[in-house]
């Protein structure tokens, strides 16, 4: 059996704690054997009745991995490999058309990766931070604190399926015993977000939301003023400010006009025009050269703008179920969660950072580099 998550924040050494925990607990490679099983009953199932057959998508993949996510997902008694944290793509156009499902495609992969990351690795702080708290640990308010936080990630992760598969059926739900979506059905009512901790409710007087800080004036405008520096650092690096031609190009262009957008990433310490959202591409054979890279056929490509769009309105939603419960009006756990939201943005946009810019140029985008 897989150690508990927590194991070294008092639970072991609390023997109510470990009793509960201990309970029924899954192991992770049973749940992934599980899973893998119960997929290959029904894709044959699928082949029977000529519907091709289905690939599974994890919502969060680091929450499978061995570690603190999934020792905590078992913890509360939630299988990193279930349903709930799983998106389901028929493999190919056909099968996709007879299931009215999605296909499945490069862009399947990691689509709330970052996004949903955060919300677990937020409920896991927020899991320790009660174990850690002997006084919190008696039964009734462990298992009411346990459910909860199970039935908030699930319901968390349940906003993010309604997103990928609005607008279709999805027939190959009735092969795992789930009825089909009503493609015409309304978005169901957003999820109150995670649950306070008892223990913070018990030990720390409660402070009012915080909103979001307003950025510095003129946060915006400096923050274009460091993007046009940088840009022209790496053209006099490259060559002159005349021979070479980089084009920005914005994952999130929605983020580098001045709005609500921009000011919430300068409130949480991330540049709008950063690399995590802006890719210089080359603007003609000089800067191909230069960078080398081919010269791309269309200079301003807005193919994952949407998606961009919806990790960053995505990570907004977090912070603002974060400002309004109980720890919003911690200064410290308020500036841990805008790491948080640093590092998600980061990891959400790489793959597109890559697909625009190439490997090559991925690591030219400052000067100096490479």
């Amino acid at each position: 059996m897989a150690q508990s998550s927590g194991e070294g924040h008092g639970a072991a050494a609390h023997p109510v704690a470990a009793r509960i925990l201990a309970e029924g607990r899954m192991d992770l490679l049973a749940v992934r054997t599980k899973a893998v099983t119960e997929l290959n009953r029904v894709n044959a199932q699928l082949v029977q009745v000529q519907c091709g057959h289905l690939v599974a998508v994890p919502i969060s993949r680091r929450a499978r991995e061995p570690g603190a996510l999934s020792d905590f997902l078992l913890d509360i008694g939630l299988d990193p490999f279930g349903h709930w944290n799983t998106l389901y793509y028929a493999a190919d156009p056909e099968g996709a058309k007879v299931m009215d499902a999605l296909a499945f495609g490069p862009e399947a992969e990691g689509l709330f990766e970052a996004e949903f990351t955060a919300v677990i690795e937020r409920a896991r702080s927020d899991w320790e931070t009660f174990l850690a708290d002997p006084a919190s640990l008696d039964e009734p308010t462990l298992r009411s604190y346990r459910a909860a936080l199970a039935a908030a990630l699930r319901d968390l992760a349940g906003v993010l399926q309604d997103r990928a598969y609005a607008g279709r059926a999805h027939r190959w739900m009735h092969f795992f015993g789930m009825a089909p979506r009503d493609p015409a059905a309304p978005p169901a009512p957003r999820p109150a977000g995670l649950p306070p901790s008892p223990a913070r409710r018990a030990s720390v007087p409660q402070a009012a939301p915080a909103a979001v800080p307003a950025p510095a004036p003129g946060g915006f405008e400096a923050a274009r003023a460091r993007h046009e520096a940088r840009v022209a650092a790496l053209r006099r690096q490259l060559g002159s400010d005349a021979a070479v031609d980089l084009v920005p190009v914005a994952l999130c262009p929605g983020a580098i006009v001045p709005g609500p957008m921009a000011d919430w990433l300068l409130a949480i310490g991330a540049d709008p025009f950063g690399t995590w959202n802006v890719v210089l591409r080359p603007g003609d054979e000089a800067a191909a050269q230069a960078l080398g890279l081919p010269r791309p056929d269309v200079p301003d490509d807005g193919r994952f703008a949407a998606e961009a769009a919806a990790l960053v309105s995505g990570l907004m939603a977090v912070w603002s179920a974060f400002a309004r419960g109980p720890e919003g009006g911690d200064p410290a756990r308020a500036e841990a969660m805008r790491g948080y939201l640093r590092e998600a943005l980061a990891a959400g946009t790489a793959r597109w950072r890559a697909a625009l810019a190439g490997a090559g140029a991925v690591n030219r985008q400052e000067p100096g580099a490479g």
